[in-house]
């Protein structure tokens, strides 16, 4: 009987001990960080983060008459280099809309509101990077690839010149490791390169001045491996200038070309109408071409039809003589 008893009296410290061992578990464990609270509530309250830039849309306005401004639509990398902005682009009208962390759907969820609603001329993507870290859900290269063309659809059809920007290097993400994002980042530039030429976009690369023997960062460009130091932008600076003369190279063209005659299916020329609904231009080849007027509209007797050359005197007979004079019988 004794040890039964042991056994009962055993069981029944463990049921009075139990609550205050769970409880000294739970308080064991770490508790989560204010700042992974404060973004897992705006995740779930502004998933797209578009307080982020809402008063300094409201701030900046429309561009002024002449003005050439630049958005520079992207994730941390983009936020990052907008504070060099005044330094490296002194007097230029760029503007730096990048969040830290955003991936593609989210940058396209504020794409209207951030880059659109400022009438910018250029539209500068630079985006992929997080999405192949999984920052927001696993994604597929052709789910990136579609947000991509997205934003560059709708800043085409609101006349904006758009530079596509390559995913930079990376070997390794340091908060996600073993992912082996280098030749998912290499086939993704491959496709932007390819989807610029196709839709008159510009392919800016970043990558082949950047990239070491792995595909990863050059370590003299980036701390982390992701984000560029000072050198890293400063190599990033004159590339991005010469991307962006080129759209608006095009842009003026695009404009001059909307001007000129064009070339119909017959040979016939075609023009584009001003704003008042007329003929920009009437050319000199079409106005040669021109029949002659009939006699009776004030032409040459000797081209009104079915006339027969006569003397001159029944050529003046076919003329239909000037107002107020009295016409002979």
């Amino acid at each position: 009987m004794l040890p039964s008893r042991v056994l009962l009296l055993s069981l029944g410290a463990l049921l009075v001990l139990s609550p205050d061992s769970s409880a000294a578990q739970a308080s064991s464990q770490p508790s989560p960080s204010p700042k992974r609270t404060v973004d897992e509530e705006r995740l779930r309250a502004d998933w797209a983060n578009l307080a982020r830039y809402r008063a300094d849309n409201a701030v900046l306005g429309a561009p002024a008459a002449g003005e050439q401004r630049v958005v520079f639509m992207g994730n941390s990398i983009t936020e990052g280099w907008a504070r060099y902005f005044p330094t490296m682009f002194p007097g230029k009208p760029y503007v730096g809309r990048g969040i830290g962390g955003q991936t593609t759907p989210q940058m396209l969820v504020r794409f209207r509101q951030d880059v659109i609603a400022l009438k910018p001329a250029v539209v500068v993507i630079l985006a992929g990077t997080n999405d192949i870290a999984g920052n927001t859900g696993a994604s597929t290269l052709e789910m990136i690839e579609d947000n991509l063309a997205s934003m560059a659809e709708l800043a085409q059809a609101n006349g904006i010149k758009v530079v596509l920007s390559s995913v930079l290097p990376v070997f390794d993400y340091p908060w996600r490791p073993g992912l082996e994002p280098a030749p998912k980042i290499v086939a993704l530039n491959a496709w932007m390169k390819q989807y610029a030429a196709a839709h008159g976009a510009v392919y800016l690369d970043y990558h082949s001045a950047m990239a070491d023997a792995r595909q990863g960062m050059r370590a003299d460009l980036a701390g982390d491996g992701v984000h560029p130091n000072d050198k890293g932008y400063g190599l990033m600076a004159p590339l991005v200038e010469r991307a962006i003369a080129e759209a608006l190279r095009g842009r003026q063209e695009a404009r001059e070309q909307r001007r000129r005659p064009r070339r119909g299916a017959h040979g016939s020329r075609e023009f584009s109408r001003a704003p008042s609904g007329r003929p920009a231009d009437f050319p000199v080849e079409a106005r040669r071409r021109r029949a002659p007027l009939p006699a009776w509209r004030g032409g040459c007797a000797a081209h009104a039809p079915g006339h027969r050359r006569g003397p001159p005197r029944a050529r003046r007979g076919l003329l239909i003589p000037p107002v107020g004079r009295p016409h002979a019988s």
